[in-house]
């Protein structure tokens, strides 16, 4: 089965990662060719997926499909039905498979691999040109998404796009073309129904900037709780609080605000995914008094304001201009959890006897405080400082971690740093530089208090600039990150 997961990335089908309800305009995908390059295929199995240093071992509870040498018939999660708001079935002759409720769903996984035989793909060498087709049989209904795969520097039939509730039948045509001899040419055709209440997709863009979409329920304000699944502010609309159950993904319209005027408090272990509506669009907002008791909060995109602070175990942004504050306590709080940013802006000001970002050991359960900041414009305050994190001198480079995304953009202030310090690469403060290109560089204590109340930015060498000097000769200057250079009135950064 691997193998041939392998080898269908390899021709250009790949795992569709996603069966996504909406009603936009579908990417065109219909039709289309994709030629792979077959000197990439290899017969290796792939390796096993693993987390930490343990291989994720399957459960019975965790799988579908009952595998044995024969050919394989799908049971559906052991005989048991789950509760539903909608179904999707996908069939190939006498073989089906189920999925419910979900807004992404793998094509390989869910479809190709076990509503075919991985025989029929059973080869070591590829000696030819080959490539698939997919066809779709009404693209206003469903649509099947490209997207390119730097690891492999190809493009791939990535994603179908469902564009709202259907009834009837819909299909999907998987030509597969092979020149090798003796490997005859295959079609497949998978069949789609759909069972459930007549609801309408809606766009929105993942975390890698992909178009995805989904089923959610529009909100009206009248909302007093959030149960697991997909939601969508398609107005400015206000609430006075909001408890969340399960997991909660909330897409915010173009230009569009939330406003909870209380908390918006997890439970259960609840997570809250928020995510922008298109790429190119204005972004939408949340504004909340505190957002409490989450396990997890994912912000892909938009902008959140919060003046009640924030306390989730793990925090996680990835794009946004986003303004959290608290009057007494932490701005945000991870005690023995992570934060972690990729982009965009945070301003985290904690109030009088709290930090910006407070993310310490959680000693009672033996777990590690780690703030890692990836790049975008980070500034962290508080009365009791700006960062407090891990301490401990393990070797696993605990405490604040600070990489770059955009060696000209992106700047780091903390008002102190109650933890360790580690710098990935070159870094500089008023002109003095710290760290190390090749390796992470853990600071002193006298580092840490030279950096603290002051803006840290990667190293670059900038743009040259080039002037006539007063005896008439021309001077180069190469401007680095942190200098400036002034000329006749004119300061140049």
């Amino acid at each position: 089965m691997k193998r041939m997961k392998e080898l269908l990335k390899k021709m250009g089908v790949a795992c569709l990662s996603a069966i996504m309800l909406l009603g936009y305009t579908p990417v065109t995908a219909c039709s289309a060719k994709v030629v792979v390059n077959p000197t990439s295929y290899t017969s290796e199995k792939l390796p096993v997926e693993t987390e930490g240093d343990a291989a994720i071992e399957e459960t019975e509870e965790d799988t579908a499909i009952e595998e044995t040498e024969e050919d394989t018939v799908m049971v559906e999660n052991g005989g048991n039905t789950p509760e539903y708001q909608y179904k999707l079935t996908f069939s190939c002759g006498d073989r089906t498979n189920i999925v419910y409720d979900e807004s992404n769903i793998d094509f390989y996984d869910d479809v190709i691999e076990p509503l075919t035989d991985s025989s029929d793909y059973d080869s070591a060498e590829i000696t030819d040109i080959r490539y698939a087709v997919v066809t779709v049989s009404n693209e206003s209904i469903l649509s099947v998404q490209q997207e390119f795969f730097s690891q492999w520097n190809e493009t791939y039939y990535e994603t179908i796009l469902l564009h709202g509730s259907f009834t009837g039948t819909q299909t999907i045509t998987l030509s597969y073309h092979d020149s090798q001899e003796g490997y005859a040419n295959k079609t497949y055709t998978f069949s789609v129904t759909y069972e459930g209440p007549e609801m309408t997709g809606c766009e929105y863009i993942d975390r890698s900037g992909n178009v995805r979409s989904a089923l959610p329920v529009t909100l009206t304000g009248n909302e007093t709780s959030l149960s697991e699944g997909w939601y969508i502010v398609n107005d400015n609309i206000d609430c006075s609080s909001l408890s969340l159950s399960g997991e909660v993904n909330l897409i915010i319209a173009d230009g569009k605000k939330l406003t909870v005027n209380g908390a918006i408090k997890g439970e259960d272990g609840s997570e809250l995914y928020i995510y922008k509506q298109t790429l190119d669009g204005t972004r939408g907002e949340l504004e909340a008094g505190s957002i409490t008791g989450l396990r997890s909060l994912y912000v892909y995109d938009g902008n959140l304001s919060v003046s009640g602070g924030i306390s989730s175990k793990y925090v996680y942004i990835y794009n946004g201009e986003h303004n959290i504050s608290n009057t007494i306590g932490h701005a945000i709080s991870c005690e023995g959890g992570f934060f972690e940013m990729y982009g965009g802006t945070l301003t985290a000001q904690g109030g009088t006897e709290g930090y910006g970002i407070y993310a310490p050991n959680d000693e009672t359960i033996l777990q590690t405080g780690i703030v890692t900041i990836y790049g975008g414009h980070f500034f962290a305050t508080g009365g009791a400082g700006g960062i407090k994190a891990s301490n401990r001198i393990n070797g696993s480079r605990e405490g604040v971690r600070f990489g770059w995304k955009n060696k000209e953009n992106d700047s780091f202030y903390a008002k102190s740093y109650d933890c360790l310090v580690w710098l990935n690469g070159e870094f500089m403060v008023e002109g003095k530089k710290y760290g190390d290109s090749a390796k992470w560089i853990s600071l002193t204590e006298d580092e840490k208090n030279e950096i603290s109340e002051k803006t840290l930015v990667p190293v670059w060498t900038g743009y040259p600039i080039t002037f006539e000097d007063d005896d008439g000769k021309y001077v180069t200057v190469n401007l680095k990150s942190g200098e400036s250079y002034e000329e006749d009135g004119i300061t140049y950064f």
